[in-house]
């Protein structure tokens, strides 16, 4: 059994007994899970300008508010995409 296949198990028992434990986390209406979503995203837009605009400089790159704004823009998508493939990918598993 390689490291996969044990991942895979592991995931797919997290995700049939976590209702059993806390049923409570799974009651999540769409609008909420929205809101969640759009917060979450928020969030990480406000730490990657405010982080791009402290890290690059002391790395010796030095960035205008444009290229901080379109680096997070960029990145923010990537991050989104990732996100929604991955949850899909989790809620097939659950099938």
């Amino acid at each position: 059994m390689g490291i996969n296949h044990m991942l895979l198990s592991k995931c797919r028992w997290l995700f049939d007994e976590l209702p059993k434990f806390c049923p409570h986390i799974m009651k999540q209406s769409k609008a909420q899970s929205l809101i969640e979503s759009l917060t979450n995203t928020g969030v990480g837009v406000v730490i990657s300008l405010v982080a791009n605009a402290i890290i690059m400089p002391m790395v010796g790159l030095p960035i205008s508010v444009t290229q901080n704004i379109t680096i997070t823009v960029i990145y923010t998508i990537i991050s989104v995409t990732r996100s929604y493939i991955v949850r899909r990918y989790f809620t097939h598993l659950k099938r």
